[in-house]
């Protein structure tokens, strides 16, 4: 009678066990499925991403003519007066304020929009 019990307790232990490994195997299915949600949305992020950036540099390299211009005429403003250059955080060139020889004022702002 008491091998029976202590036959009937390893069992009911083994039992437990075996419940308790099918929860943790369901619970690493469940977050695996998440994982590869989680993975696939990053990848169509990442993706999209991807394709706004190839559209900005699009962008940036089509105004690069114009950047150029904007450039070289500051430049030569810059030799005929007094120049102080202004840029943005990002430290890119918005405008140049300045005097000319004869006294007048010089003002050029950075017009990305502009032809």
């Amino acid at each position: 009678h008491r091998e029976h019990l202590n036959r009937r307790a390893e069992l009911d232990s083994a039992t437990a066990r075996t419940a308790d490994v099918a929860r943790r195997a369901s619970h690493l299915e469940t977050e695996l499925a998440d994982v590869q949600s989680e993975l696939a949305r990053t990848e169509m992020d990442l993706r999209a991403a991807r394709g706004r950036m190839e559209m900005a540099i699009d962008l940036l390299a089509a105004q690069e003519p114009q950047r150029v211009g904007l450039e070289l005429e500051r430049d030569q403003l810059r030799g005929e007066a007094e120049i102080a250059d202004w840029y943005d955080p990002a430290e890119t060139w918005i405008a140049l304020r300045g005097r000319a020889a004869d006294g007048s004022s010089i003002r050029r702002t950075a017009s990305l929009n502009a032809p």
